[in-house]
């Protein structure tokens, strides 16, 4: 029986790789989306292209309907909202804003948008709602190197906790109305593991690129000292799109899912140290020296300033062994063949050389190496 599921946040890394696995089933999909006229300009196809290689999806089971989930009523008029709240069977809630430092933006996209698209899941009938999280905010272990978020909750940003209030939220509805929901928490996202390919370059993507660009300066080239600065035995818990999308899409169509809760993570995840190593191999340096940044420890030199610079937003997740329980998502795994592939050398050459070709995600190439420059 064909369903009519509602996406927001269809369009990001995640939501894109949900919307082509949910296309090839007998569904029908509506894409709650900021700029209708842009993605009808070709975007939906690019959106709709694989990253794996395998057969397209055909975007003539994509509906796009223009709106906002930090409006009330998702930005639609009365008739839109109550036309699609009959309708629509199942909801799938993927857009969020993943900044770390406005925090007010960040409540009325994480926490009030989420309010929004709970009130259309509740709205004239039930439906299957679908929440995508983060497992940053059940971490459980701390290191002695531990830079503190300023807050007693233990969260590292304004990320986390509007992501974790979201989930409260998410419980209230599950509580009041009896909603059916299942909630998603993957760790750090990075490209596919067949392919590399990746629309997103944030987290691990700024290390390397910072790796990078340190690389290819004079001051590198004449041996300059050059440390990183973390917890070498921090769990990077990395965890490849097509991981995490295949296994959202299993626990979904699991009837044991409903009102649960899933760490998506990496089971063997690498160490900071042993990641360095992998990234330093693929981008031919030196193996630099992992150090915890501490009162008594800081950059002692332009090179060690820029890659603090450039990674600064992501130092409490180096500085920190975090530990996930992931056993009720294996659980449900278990039989479907679908695991995390392995962090390897190889696997961190082939995401980091894609990154590379994709110029780490800049459409031209911009002088950024004007901020290169700078360390020379």
């Amino acid at each position: 029986m064909m369903k009519t599921i509602f996406i927001t946040g269809g369009t990001g890394f995640l939501g894109s790789s949900l919307v082509r696995r949910l296309a090839r089933e007998d569904n029908r999909l509506i894409l709650l989306v900021r700029n209708k006229a842009l993605l009808k300009r070709g975007g939906l196809e690019r959106l709709l292209s694989e990253e794996d290689g395998s057969m397209p999806v055909h975007s003539d089971k994509i509906e796009l309907i223009e709106g906002d989930i930090a409006r009330t009523h998702l930005g639609l008029n009365a008739k839109e909202y109550s036309t699609l709240a009959d309708e629509v069977d199942t909801v799938f809630h993927c857009a969020a804003l993943t900044g770390f430092n406005d925090r007010e933006a960040l409540l009325r996209t994480n926490f009030e948008g989420t309010r929004h698209v709970l009130d259309f899941a509740t709205a004239l009938r039930l439906k299957r709602y679908h929440h995508i999280s983060s497992a940053y905010v059940t971490k459980k272990k701390r290191s002695p190197y531990c830079i503190d978020a300023g807050n007693v909750t233990g969260l590292n940003n304004a990320y986390e906790e509007t992501k974790l209030v979201g989930e409260v939220l998410v419980r209230k509805y599950v509580s009041s109305f009896q909603l059916p929901a299942t909630v998603y928490r993957p760790s750090i996202i990075v490209g596919n593991s067949a392919t590399g390919y990746t629309k997103c370059y944030k987290g691990m993507y700024s290390f390397a690129k910072a790796l990078y660009l340190v690389s290819r300066t004079s001051k590198y080239a004449r041996n300059e000292p050059f440390r990183i600065f973390g917890d070498g035995e921090a769990a990077a818990d990395l965890v490849p799109i097509d991981y995490v999308a295949d296994g959202i899409m299993a626990l979904c169509n699991d009837k044991r899912s409903v009102n649960k809760t899933f760490n998506i993570t990496n089971p063997c995840p690498p160490t900071l140290h042993q990641l360095k190593e992998m990234m330093a191999c693929t981008l031919g340096m030196k193996n630099p020296a992992i150090v915890p940044l501490t009162d008594h420890v800081q950059p002692g030199n332009s090179l060690e300033k820029f890659y603090l610079s450039y990674t600064r937003p992501y130092l409490s997740y180096v500085h920190n062994r975090y530990i996930f329980d992931s056993s009720s998502t294996h659980k449900l795994l278990t039989g479907t063949g679908i695991t995390c592939p392995i962090i390897s050398q190889e696997l961190t050459s082939l995401l980091i050389h894609f990154a590379m070709r994709n110029n780490w995600g800049d459409k031209v190439e911009k002088k950024r190496a004007g901020k290169a420059f700078a360390i020379e």
